[in-house]
């Protein structure tokens, strides 16, 4: 019944968001990433709603738990190929992405780079609608924003040498 595999991962979510936050949850966050990675590898075609992500972005005090949690989100849609749920669900993902580049945590760091990656090495849609496009071209601006930010935060290095996130 596609009402039940909805319910299923979009609780999956808003229970990975909520809990991110609380240390005396212990790391149900991370698995509820996990189960919900579980649940796409069985519902390939599931419709995720990230309305409920936009709104713990914008109340948290702690964003650094709910970014994390957020871009592991997005990680593993990325990881199954769901770039058309990602695409649908922009607004939401560009406030996260937005939270991202000031934020100095090495955990957000990290999942941000792999989400970068992810992005940089995924296959462009042949059979791509506009919804898509569009936001293909606002990740790659997002990222030419992202690389500037660091430019203009990080003084100049003398040795040359390029590091990887």
């Amino acid at each position: 019944n596609a009402t039940m595999i909805e319910m299923v991962v979009n609780f999956l979510m808003r229970v990975a968001l909520v809990t991110a936050e609380q240390k005396e949850q212990g790391n149900l966050s991370e698995k509820c990433v996990q189960l919900l990675d579980t649940a796409l590898s069985i519902w390939p075609n599931a419709v995720l709603k990230f309305q409920y992500c936009e709104k713990v972005i914008e109340k948290s005090d702690n964003h650094a738990a709910n970014i994390f949690t957020g871009l592991e989100i997005m990680n593993t849609l990325l990881q199954r190929s769901m770039l058309g749920a990602i695409a649908l669900n922009q607004n939401a993902i560009k406030l996260l992405l937005d939270v991202c580049l000031p934020c100095d945590n090495s955990k957000v760091i990290d999942a941000l780079c792999r989400m970068v990656s992810k992005f940089v090495d995924f296959p462009a849609p042949l059979d791509a609608n506009e919804c898509v496009t569009k936001f293909i071209t606002w990740v790659k601006e997002f990222i030419d924003k992202g690389l500037q930010y660091v430019s203009a935060q990080q003084p100049q290095q003398t040795t040359g040498r390029v590091e990887r996130c």
